[in-house]
Formats: structure tokens, sequence, C-alpha cells
């Protein structure tokens, strides 16, 4: 999904600041370009830009701090390696994790190590070369990888937290702004029960 915002209408460019966050008429609201916005209940899940906007909640200096972090992934083009043929799979011992090829992307493989911390603003787009290096392990068990060519790379970003547990919770100086955060690779996965107990909570708790 964020890749697919490089394609914006004109007007809009990456560098473009849109709005900013502040108290309107005894609410947490968005200062917009045109006109503020405001609601009754506001839940705030803003990835690895939830230190930005709440630096004194989940700041660096912060107990429930959030840091992004990148986990690369490197998606190879190696033949007789799809789903039905190759187990989803995940070696401790080499630290890597991979995923059949699906409909032709390649074979997924993520190195298990935090390949530095980044301004989410500025989001890499391929894996460095020690997590290149990394996945090519993964011919110990899996051959073909060793000299299979690759199809791309990517630079994904991670919430990470310090006990590894999602931030949810309401904002202490505020009873109508809800704040969700920290999903440390998960959050893709649990997303949709996560924004419903939000929302739930948003509007009933408000």
């Amino acid at each position: 999904m964020a890749r697919r915002f490089r394609f914006r209408p004109p007007g809009l460019k990456p560098t473009t600041k849109v709005g900013t966050l502040g108290p309107y008429r005894g609410r947490l609201g968005l200062a917009w370009v045109i006109a503020p916005i405001v609601a009754g209940a506001t839940v705030w899940a803003a990835g690895p830009w939830l230190p930005e906007l709440f630096p004194h909640l989940v700041g660096a200096v912060a107990e429930a701090s959030i840091s992004p972090v990148r986990r690369d992934a490197i998606y190879f083009d190696a033949p007789n390696m799809g789903v039905g043929e190759i187990p989803t799979w995940i070696d401790e011992g080499l630290g890597v994790w991979g995923i059949p090829d699906d409909e032709g992307h390649g074979v997924k493989v993520g190195p298990e190590f935090d390949a530095g911390h980044f301004d989410p603003s500025d989001w890499p787009d391929e894996a460095t070369p020690d997590s290149v290096a990394r996945a090519r392990a993964c011919a110990v068990r899996f051959p073909r990888l060793r000299t299979a060519s690759i199809k791309e790379t990517r630079a994904c970003q991670h919430e990470r937290t310090k006990s590894g547990h999602y931030v949810l919770d309401r904002h202490p100086e505020n009873a109508s702004i809800w704040i969700a955060g920290g999903g440390s690779g998960h959050g893709y996965k649990q997303g949709p029960v996560v924004g419903e107990l939000m929302a739930r909570d948003a509007l009933e708790r408000r």
C-alpha cells in the first residue's frame, strides 16, 4: 500500500507537510491545509510515524517507545519452489524464514534481524547486502537458492517496542484520543482484529 502512494495525484508531493497535530476547540485535531479535521473520537494508527505525532508517549525516551526499524525481504526466482512444492519454513539456527513462490512473485526469504533504524518518511527501497547474504545462506536447506536470480528485494517497516507487544491505549490527557501501534511485524496479520477492538472501545468509551 505504501508503495502505491508513490503514484500521487499532481500537487501532492512526498515532501509536502499537509497537516500538524494539535489542540482544536478542546480536542486533538489535525490542522489540515484547508480546514481543521476534528472528531468525537479518534484512533491514531500511524505506524512508524506515531513517535513523530506523540513523542512524549511513544517517542525514543518514553516508557512505551516505538522505534521504526527495517526488516528486509528477498524474492528469489527459483524453479520448483512454489506453493505445494515446498513448505513455509523457519530456520532458527540460520535466523531466516521463507515462503514458497505464489503466483510468480518469487520465493520470499526474510532474514530474522533488524537491518537498522531509519526515518519512515525516507523509506529505503532495497535490502542491504548483509540481508541478501543471509537469505542466500538458506541454500543449506534449499540448494536452488544458491544460484537463483533475485526478482526483487524490499525494505519493510517494523514498529519495534521494548516488550514486543502492541501499544493500545487511550491518550492520558484526552479521553477522546486512542493510540494503536507497535505491531512489531505482526500488525498486518492482526490488524483487522486490533482495528475492530480499538474502534469499539473508541465508540463505546468516549
